[in-house]
């Protein structure tokens, strides 16, 4: 497609995954299968992967472990806010932490351009665990990319080493992975909140993963229970359904719905598992900062590749038919402290 404007759709690669196997790769305006795309935050979900590859290799943290308390070290810091000592890891996952930190309210202390533009504290995990409190935890559902940033840290801490390091080892060496290029903040730590770059094939594995519920060529990476609960509808995000950094939405397919779960970042990134039909997805586009990018990521799916996936007993003559999917995301509302 030409660019005719900085709203035309920009696709640069697009990969399907069914049955287990590649069959379909392509790429588009300059990229190939060799060059890094940043995933922005469709990177949350790979948290999400590095989390539970760590909880199922038996790392000394649950969902329920308390994020004050392992990120000091195994107690509580003194005159901690309550609602500080009550939050648990599944929180940050599910971004119902109750931190002050709406992405969409540029006055909030935890907003995401506030910490990485920050510079009195290179160490983002410390000066996120310091932002003030909205709401009590799991009570309300808002997107702020500091809460899975300070999960991986979460992670980190209670494993002993570099989160990234807990990557390399129980995630990208069992998928085989090539390169990558993870985020760091100032201080060194890897950032949790998004913009990896990766080889869209490699990012492909993840949702493969996912639709094996945990496992890669017969290797466990993650544990059963952790895809479901991460893949799962748990409460509304924006409008759409999330888990543990995942989002989840129903899309028509022939006479049906069907349940699909995605990773998806700004610029119309995303991988979508819609496991009724053994299908993988990889779509990566360069609509930065356009909602455009959101019809390329969720609109995609629907109305150009679900119209053309068979079942046993079907026509394989029949002709594909095209859908007019709209994605139903709106913006997301501004909380205030209460």
């Amino acid at each position: 497609m030409p660019i005719v404007s900085v709203h035309t759709d920009e696709p640069e690669a697009i990969l399907v995954g069914r049955h287990g196997k590649l069959v379909l790769e392509e790429y588009f305006h300059g990229f190939n299968r060799d060059k890094l795309h940043d995933t922005r935050s469709a990177a949350k979900s790979l948290t999400a992967t590095v989390i539970g590859a760590a909880i199922q290799n038996g790392a000394p943290l649950k969902l329920s472990s308390p994020v004050y308390e392992v990120m000091n070290g195994g107690s509580f810091p003194p005159d901690l806010d309550p609602r500080k000592r009550a939050m648990t890891l599944a929180d940050l996952l599910m971004m119902r932490a109750g931190y002050y930190c709406n992405d969409s309210d540029p006055d909030a202390p935890g907003n995401e351009e506030t910490i990485l533009e920050e510079k009195e504290d290179p160490d983002f995990y410390r000066y996120s665990l310091k932002v003030p409190m909205a709401s009590q935890p799991d009570t309300e559902s808002i997107y702020c990319s500091m809460m899975p940033n300070i999960a991986l840290g979460v992670v980190g801490r209670a494993a002993g080493e570099s989160a990234l390091d807990i990557f390399d080892r129980l995630v990208a060496k069992p998928l085989q992975w090539g390169r990558y290029a993870w985020l760091m903040d100032p201080a060194g730590n890897p950032y949790g909140g998004g913009s990896v770059q990766l080889l869209p094939r490699d990012f492909l594995k993840v949702g493969q993963v996912m639709l094996n519920r945990g496992t890669w060529q017969d290797r466990r990476i993650l544990g059963a229970d952790f895809v479901t609960k991460a893949s799962a509808p748990l409460h509304d995000l924006n409008m759409i359904q999330y888990g543990y950094l995942w989002w989840s939405i129903n899309y028509p397919y022939k006479d049906r719905t069907v349940r699909a779960y995605f990773a998806g970042g700004n610029g119309g990134q995303g991988i979508m598992v819609v496991p009724d039909l053994d299908l993988v997805i990889g779509i990566f586009a360069g609509n930065y900062s356009d909602h455009v990018g959101l019809h390329i990521q969720q609109d995609y799916p629907p109305n150009y590749i679900l119209p053309a996936v068979r079942e046993p007993g079907d026509d394989p003559n029949a002709p594909v038919v095209w859908r007019n999917f709209a994605t139903p995301y709106a913006h997301p509302p501004v909380v205030k402290p209460k």
